[in-house]
């Protein structure tokens, strides 16, 4: 029987001096994959300032 293991980081702020849900979700939009960019960008920055 194989046996998988998964391991998991939190990286923001302490690796990785940035927020890496909010940079994935910047690149999403800024590459056209979220839909409108500008609405996505908007939804971002308000996720972010409602977390912060």
């Amino acid at each position: 029987m194989n046996s998988r293991r998964l391991a998991l980081f939190d990286l923001d702020h302490t690796l990785l001096p940035l927020d890496s849900d909010y940079q994935w979700a910047d690149y999403l939009a800024r590459t056209g994959r979220a839909g409108d960019p500008d609405e996505a960008r908007r939804q971002n920055d308000d996720l972010m300032d409602r977390y912060n």
